[in-house]
């Protein structure tokens, strides 16, 4: 028969309470909204460093749209690296489009699928406990 007092002792959670000052917690709670997670769940990213999950559900028909939409993007952008490539060879070396706009738009593609990719990690509801 197992010791009850000993499977009391398993059960147990240890904790740490902190005393903060209202601004303290505030400013907690303004940096833990910025990104993205629970005030207990970014305390404990900061503090001990450690990784966590947050799971849910995940409107997937919402992350496909964005995915056509990023396609959509990938499409303009090769159709503007030919137009800058068939300008530099009509005009003979001077290029129509500047030579940086094929670039900028590759740059910010980059920028919205690493910004889609964070948020579809971080997708879960603010009322979802870490683990």
């Amino acid at each position: 028969m197992p010791n009850p007092r000993k499977s009391a002792a398993h059960k147990r959670k240890r904790e740490i309470k902190l005393a903060l000052t209202e601004a303290e917690y505030q400013r907690v709670v303004e940096q833990a909204n910025l990104a993205g997670y629970p005030p207990a769940v970014f305390a404990r990213l900061v503090v001990l460093g450690t990784p966590f999950k947050l799971s849910a559900s995940i409107n997937t028909q919402a992350w496909a749209d964005v995915g056509i939409h990023l396609d959509h993007l990938q499409q303009i952008l090769a159709v503007l690296y030919q137009a800058q490539h068939d300008a530099i060879d009509s005009i003979g070396g001077t290029a129509l489009l500047p030579r940086q706009l094929p670039r900028l738009f590759e740059q910010e593609l980059t920028a919205l699928r690493q910004s889609c990719l964070a948020l579809i990690r971080r997708s879960a509801p603010a009322s979802e406990e870490a683990s």
